[in-house]
């Protein structure tokens, strides 16, 4: 049985509370008082509010993957293959029904209350979950069981038919618990996790599948970690994770079983969970001056200061970057040439937040304009000078898009799509970044560029430039020749019988003209 996705009813029932607020440069911001970190900016209030829904999907899968609890359900989280899973609504609605969907949206559960007065004690029984079956599987009563994974625990209102709230259950055949080396660090240390699985009671490896460790703060929603590499001994996994120089406070320790099946955009599969059953201390360290201080990472992306008058506009998303883990960032705002940026990173950064400024004109951090006929000149910022430099990029792939009507316009210039590339402002200089030319479309043609820093960037075509012809050497013995001669009538008549010299200095010459009437243009 086939369901529409749950997020729908529930995210527009949270964009109902949305607030929008008009800025000085006349662009707005939106905000969500319940969702606390869900915000959006666009130059429109339409754009704004795109943004906000957009960010807000993301925000609820994100919890569903960290397991973090959206309100109202209580009782839901890590369950074994045979324990019943327990449910308690409160606060809901007179007539409700409990529905749990899979990752693929099937709905092998649900159950109806009428009159409830808005809360409702329920139990999914044990036999409803089996270690034998994948996903859902049919029974000989001709209902369903299901498989180990994560589910999504849903509340409709049966009045309206419009879900409000959703939670995630995770039911596992796996045990995990989550050893660190201490619970107490220092911002900017490191700390060593170890993670010990088993089933049914032993050790056991869960390859292919990941075993992802992560630090998760309630209060701010921030969280850091990254994934945990098998030791020697069967089911031992160990991870040294990096601790942002920007984290402080108390982070509960998280790990889970992930597998290479994603559930949304770039966030994968639970199967197996720990709860958050320990907690590390992370404490600011008390700095010491030094002549040259390391500049460190933070998630606020940093803009040495374009002129704000020639910022068109801008777009801002924030993701979590782990060491050899691509992080891709989407964007869709229209004008911005840049639809994605995905990193590679050589640390684990935890948030990092790329701004993309889409200029006017010319950067007014540059001292030269770029090569070329220019396209489009924006600004990439990705976290700070701290995280964005070469040795923590492994490798960054811009993707891009240039309009076909403005390559047909320009094609008077000798352009062409092939000729269309995307430079970088390195601090004196523009340098010509590795473009690929992937796919064309009705409207546009779609670029790839590497690099593998962040500053001022252009898309611009360059016209192949045209070599003159060179030098022709007779190297032939040189031989005396008697020329006849000839009388021709006087006008445009057809040349007849031009000596070989002669027919190759006219060739030249002819394309030393073309030569420079082009250089001309």
């Amino acid at each position: 049985m086939k369901a529409r996705f749950i997020l729908t009813d529930y995210v527009n029932q949270l964009m109902a509370h949305a607030v929008y607020d008009k800025l000085e440069d006349s662009t707005f911001a939106g905000r969500i008082p319940e969702c606390k970190g869900v915000v959006s900016f666009g130059k429109t209030l339409r754009e704004c509010e795109d943004e906000l829904r957009s960010t807000l999907e993301d925000w609820i899968l994100l919890g569903l993957k960290l397991g973090h609890p959206l309100p109202v359900i209580a009782d839901i989280g890590n369950y074994k293959i045979g324990d019943n899973v327990n449910v308690n609504v409160s606060g809901g609605v007179n007539n409700m029904r409990l529905v749990l969907f899979t990752v693929d949206k099937l709905t092998p559960w649900f159950k109806t209350f009428y009159g409830t007065s808005g809360s409702v004690s329920t139990t999914i029984p044990a036999n409803r979950f089996n270690s034998s079956c994948p996903d859902v599987c049919e029974d000989a009563n001709g209902g369903y069981i299901m498989g180990p994974g994560i589910y999504a625990l849903a509340v409709q209102n049966r009045d309206t038919s419009s879900y409000f709230i959703a939670k995630p259950v995770i039911v596992s055949d796996y045990s995990l618990s989550v050893t660190p080396n201490s619970t107490q660090v220092s911002a900017g240390g490191a700390i060593k996790v170890r993670v010990n699985v088993s089933k049914n009671g032993a050790p056991i490896s869960v390859s292919p599948n990941n075993v992802k460790v992560e630090f998760v703060q309630g209060s701010t929603s921030t969280h850091f970690g990254g994934n945990a590499a098998a030791a020697a001994t069967t089911g031992i996994y160990e991870a040294n994770i990096q601790i942002p120089s920007t984290a402080s406070g108390s982070y509960k320790l998280y790990s889970a079983i992930t597998t290479n099946r994603n559930i949304y955009q770039d966030y994968p599969e639970i199967i197996g969970a720990t709860g958050y059953s320990v907690t590390i201390a992370v404490s600011t360290p008390t700095s010491t001056p030094t002549p040259t201080p390391t500049p460190t990472p933070t998630s606020a992306p940093s803009s040495p200061g374009e002129d704000l008058k020639n910022i068109e506009l801008n777009e801002t998303y924030k993701k979590y970057i782990s060491k050899d883990a691509p992080a891709s960032y989407v964007f869709r705002q229209a004008g911005n040439p840049v639809s994605e940026l995905s990193i590679t990173s050589n640390i684990n950064a935890g948030d990092i937040a790329v701004k993309i400024e889409v200029l006017r004109g010319i950067s007014s951090m540059v001292s030269s304009p770029p090569p070329g006929t220019v396209y489009k000149n924006i600004n990439i910022w990705v976290g700070t000078s701290g995280f964005a430099v070469p040795k923590n990029i492994k490798n960054a792939l811009i993707k891009f898009r240039v309009d076909n009507s403005w390559i047909t316009k320009n094609a008077i210039n000798a352009i062409s799509s092939k000729d269309v590339k995307m430079f970088r402002w390195d601090g004196s200089q523009w340098i010509q970044l590795e473009t690929t030319e992937k796919e064309k479309s009705a409207e546009y043609t779609f670029y790839e560029a590497k690099t593998n820093s962040f500053s001022p960037f252009a898309i611009a075509a360059k016209a192949p430039e045209i070599t003159p012809t060179a030098e022709i050497t007779d190297t032939k013995p040189k031989t005396t020749k008697t020329l006849t001669e000839t009388t021709e009538p006087t006008g445009y008549g057809e040349a007849k019988n031009i000596p070989t010299g002669i027919g190759i200095i006219l060739v030249f010459i002819i394309v030393i003209e073309v030569y420079l009437i082009k250089k001309k243009k």
